[in-house]
């Protein structure tokens, strides 16, 4: 997990970078490299987006609250004023680096966030726990790669390359799957190989998210308890903006 923030270029501290040991200034490798090359980049001064407040309810599709204010500044908007100039910050002839602060320190120094033995205590509870827990390994040569028998292993022809051995793709139907059917898939799965699932819609109960099947089925809408609101509003997620709909009926 990431550990703090460069001051520089923003980026996340995940393990070695430097630090100044009094006043916490970070600074990754790529920007130590940089400043020693004399082509630091990064450390542009913040730049603030201002957009017109118009209600909270109008964030959510609602309509415009006229009663806000819609120039007044948002104080978590400002940006914040650093406490440090690149001008005049350089390497020195050691390839050592000042903190850009003036701190009573002086220079960065090269730390780890995650330690000396992280990797290696990591490999070893990685082996530890593979031999824990060791999974049956499947077969080595799966039948339904063979083209003859493609037909019965419900395989489906990809490509049509000379000499090779995955020209064909396991594509079970969704409503025929059985618990033996878990292990063939793995098998596939573990090679990296892709694998189509047909007839999945067939599993399912009937719904559909489609535009036009919603759409029709608005139009079919016959409750008479409750109002028609042929005229509906939607966001337009491509252009950040509020549409009007207009669901006729024939």
């Amino acid at each position: 997990m990431p550990w703090g923030e460069i001051e520089n270029c923003k980026t996340s501290i995940f393990d070695y970078h430097r630090s100044c040991m009094e006043c916490s200034f970070h600074l990754c490798l790529i920007c130590c490299r940089e400043l020693r090359s004399g082509q630091l980049v990064g450390g542009a001064d913040p730049i603030t987006l201002e957009f017109p407040f118009r209600g909270r309810d109008y964030l959510h599709g609602g309509n415009v609250d006229k009663t806000v204010n819609q120039t007044k500044s948002n104080d978590a908007a400002k940006p914040i004023i650093r406490e440090w100039s690149r001008a005049g910050w350089h390497a020195e002839s050691n390839s050592s680096i000042p903190c850009p602060k003036e701190c009573n320190h002086g220079f960065l120094e090269l730390r780890s966030v995650l330690g000396q033995h992280f990797i290696t205590d990591l490999l070893c509870k990685a082996n530890g726990l593979a031999q824990t827990l060791k999974h049956e390994t499947p077969d080595k040569f799966c039948l339904c790669s063979r083209p003859d028998r493609s037909a019965n292993y419900g395989m489906r022809k990809a490509a049509s390359r000379a000499d090779s051995s995955d020209n064909y793709l396991y594509c079970p139907k969704a409503v025929q799957l059985q618990d033996k059917d878990l292990g063939h898939f793995q098998w596939h799965w573990e090679k990296g190989e892709p694998v189509i699932v047909s007839h999945v819609i067939d599993c399912t109960s009937g719904l559909s998210w489609e535009p036009l099947v919603m759409w029709r089925a608005l139009r079919q809408m016959t409750n008479t308890k409750r109002e028609q609101h042929l005229d509906v509003k939607a966001i337009d997620c491509l252009d950040f903006c509020e549409v009007c709909l207009t669901l006729f009926t024939e």
